[in-house]
């Protein structure tokens, strides 16, 4: 039986920078007969964890590494400067997302032509290495979508909306074909829908909605190296009053969870991180600089 030694072991390499460069494989869970891409170490943990050993045959490598450790599934609705994050906006059209994150895009290229343009800030010293800059605010709003309703001739119907708090589990763009293992180990046998993945928007923050079976679910958010939050709520209480999730992101992360610089990112200025899980199924997730 594994010592608290041991385990403490694993839980430090899967949230450490060498942990994250670490070969990811596909491996099928016996307990849940789920697909996870996993590190060994990963792995390890996730055996230490069942309550009955597995079969070790059905957890053998699927024979292909998957590069980087991302979900294959992702998608952001949006990305601009916005409301507070406060703010619940009405869900806007799908069509119109494309369009906005040019518009957001946009604004951004024109702000760092502007930066460069204006040359070092006075005081620095001729080979100084300058502080971080705090991004931009950054909101995106996903609302979830279910597939066509039975019947519906494909590409020609609008996807079936209103399916409440939990429509997030039913949009194939959002449920991953392959879930990660670190969120199996933390959520065994739970559902998961990626909201925000980290090279999207906000880059290096991966944000997860969890639904676990004992009617408890979960917002999560993953900070690459400087490690996760989450905040949890039953159900039925989300279902009338939404959840909401805040903690501190490094500035400068980048989407490999580094800073630009190569520092590990905890040793960072921070923003906030606000994430909303709203009572109609809609996520809000931004970044507010201090």
């Amino acid at each position: 039986m594994a010592t608290q030694q041991e385990r403490a072991a694993l839980e430090a390499r899967v949230y450490s920078r060498a942990g994250a460069d670490d070969p990811r494989v596909e491996r099928i869970d016996p307990a849940t007969g789920r697909t996870l891409l996993v590190t060994e170490s990963e792995w390890r943990l996730l055996e230490l964890d069942r309550p009955t050993g597995g079969n070790a045959s059905a957890g053998a490598p699927r024979g292909r590494a998957a590069p980087g450790g991302a979900p294959r599934s992702t998608r952001s609705d949006a990305a601009s400067p916005a409301p507070h994050p406060g703010h619940r906006a009405s869900a806007p059209p799908r069509r119109r997302a494309a369009g906005v994150a040019a518009i957001a895009a946009g604004l951004l290229a024109v702000a760092a032509i502007a930066a460069n343009a204006a040359g070092p800030s006075h005081g620095t010293p001729d080979g100084a290495t300058p502080a971080p800059t705090h991004e931009p605010e950054v909101t995106v709003l996903v609302v979830p979508a279910a597939p066509p309703a039975g019947g519906a001739i494909a590409g020609t119907a609008d996807r079936v909306r209103g399916l409440g708090t939990m429509a997030a589990f039913h949009d194939p763009d959002l449920v991953p074909e392959v879930r990660d293992g670190w969120l199996e180990a933390a959520y065994p046998s739970a559902r998961s829908a990626l909201i925000l993945d980290r090279d999207g928007p906000i880059a290096g923050v991966a944000v997860y909605a969890v639904s676990k079976p004992n009617g408890v679910g979960c917002l999560v958010a993953r900070m690459g190296t400087s490690g996760m939050a989450s905040n949890c709520a039953a159900l039925r209480m989300l279902a009338s009053d939404g959840l909401s999730l805040q903690t501190r992101v490094p500035v400068g992360l980048a989407a490999d969870g580094v800073l630009g610089d190569g520092i590990a990112a905890e040793a960072a200025d921070s923003d906030l991180l606000v994430a909303e899980w709203h009572a109609d199924g809609t996520f809000l997730v931004a970044r507010v600089p201090d």
